[in-house]
């Protein structure tokens, strides 16, 4: 790193220019709201749940960011992104710099690992993010919302809806588990823990959804046109309570994220294929466990993003069977 600029763990007392720079970088058109409002982002740097790197220059100004959010106090594994470089300071490598502090970070906080979601807008960002131990083990559509702003990129805003693959990056081994998944799957989602290193073992799933009741989490995120139902425990009542839950609520995507060490999800999942739900992601150690995310989008069109690596193309195959089939049962 050039004497220009030195990176370093952001404080609280950062927020001023962290927002700063992501206006510069987006506008005001970033999807995480929180990076523009000063109260909620000291709360989250002070309390813990944002850790991240900056690249600071010379002149004291924030020109780039990378953090890890945790998504509960007792998680093992963190989400790793919102990472900006300002346009002025592009082409210095800023982003790798600030990639190295960032998996040094998290291997020092002593989590197993952390999820990341490349923009298939930066075909370089879906390059490093498999560059150094990352495995591409999803894909989701229409992730990013019409009109985000790349400052740093020449054109226009995206009239259409980008996507972001999903990247596991581990820090440390993870434990050997048992897992189910809907039989359509078992192949692609092997090669994904096989190419991430994880031992895991495919179980008998239960024969129906009907032995148990749902118990399940409802967020929306309006800014970024999601909906996301974070499922604890499948069971019969699963698709009625999604459909009572978007009928009074707007969303581009909706995302069903299903437990893989409950043996009734391949059910639930074939269950919700039969709705036009696709592949999206498999999530190493997301929760208690590994999570399977099934993906619907509001447009009745398989998108065709920017794929740079051939894993994450190979699992846009697995989503492409999943609409095909669904298109023509």
């Amino acid at each position: 790193m050039s004497r220009e600029v030195t990176i370093r763990r952001l404080f609280a007392d950062d927020a001023v220019e962290l927002r700063a720079c992501f206006e510069r970088c987006y506008g005001d058109s970033y999807v995480v709201g929180d990076f523009y409002d000063l109260e909620r982002l000291r709360e989250r740097i002070t309390s813990g749940r944002l850790r991240s790197v900056v690249a600071e220059s010379a002149t004291g100004e924030i020109v780039g960011h990378m953090g890890l959010t945790l998504r509960h106090p007792d998680a093992q594994t963190v989400d790793a992104g919102n990472s900006i470089v300002d346009p002025r300071f592009r082409g210095r490598q800023i982003v790798v710099h600030l990639g190295l502090r960032l998996n040094a970070l998290c291997a020092d906080e002593g989590f197993l690992g952390y999820h990341h979601y490349p923009t298939t807008v930066h075909a370089i960002m879906q390059e490093l993010s498999v560059a150094d131990e990352g495995t591409e083990t999803g894909v989701m559509l229409a992730y990013i919302p019409a009109g985000t702003e790349y400052r740093e990129l020449e054109g226009e805003p995206h009239a259409d809806r980008p996507a972001a693959t999903v990247v596991w990056r581990p820090f440390a081994p993870c434990p050997a588990r048992t897992v189910y998944a809907p039989t359509d799957y078992t192949e692609a989602i092997g090669m994904v823990y096989d190419r991430a290193g994880l031992e895991r073992e495919f179980g008998a799933p239960a024969p129906d959804v009907s032995a148990q009741e749902v118990i399940m989490e409802t967020l929306h995120d309006s800014r970024r046109g999601l909906l996301r139902f974070d499922v604890r425990r499948p069971g019969r009542d699963l698709l009625r309570a999604i459909a009572a839950a978007t009928s009074d609520r707007s969303a581009d995507v909706i995302h069903v994220d299903l437990p893989m060490d409950d043996p009734v999800t391949p059910a639930a999942a074939d269950a919700l294929r039969e709705d036009r739900f696709l592949f999206c992601a498999v999530l190493p150690e997301y929760r208690s466990g590994d999570v399977l995310r099934l993906q619907r989008l509001s447009r009745d069109r398989l998108p065709r993003p920017n794929l740079v690596n051939p894993d994450a193309q190979a699992i846009l195959g697995l989503i492409g069977r999943d609409y095909r089939r669904s298109h023509t049962a």
